[in-house]
């Protein structure tokens, strides 16, 4: 008997987006034909324009806070290996 992994429930979409957590779809807020994936997008389409945009830039600043703060754990590590 193999244990198989089954994956992780996914959260419906509009649940995370009621959270602030989604990933909005830039095909359906930016592009003139909308989103071709249809419901097979694990973007969100529940976004309008100004929100899709928050919350992009959100996501790219915690992006960078996240490398920032890895950048500098790792500097930090190098020091000290090198004492």
């Amino acid at each position: 008997q193999e244990d198989v992994m089954e994956p992780a429930p996914r959260i419906p979409m509009a649940q995370l987006h009621a959270q602030g957590r989604c990933t909005p779809c830039l095909y359906l807020t930016r592009k003139n034909d909308g989103c071709w994936k249809g419901d097979a997008c694990r973007h969100c389409h529940l976004c309008n324009r100004q929100e899709a945009k928050r919350r992009r830039n959100r996501i790219h600043l915690e992006a960078r806070k996240a490398a920032k703060a890895r950048a500098r754990l790792q500097e930090e590590n190098e020091d000290e290996e090198g004492d």
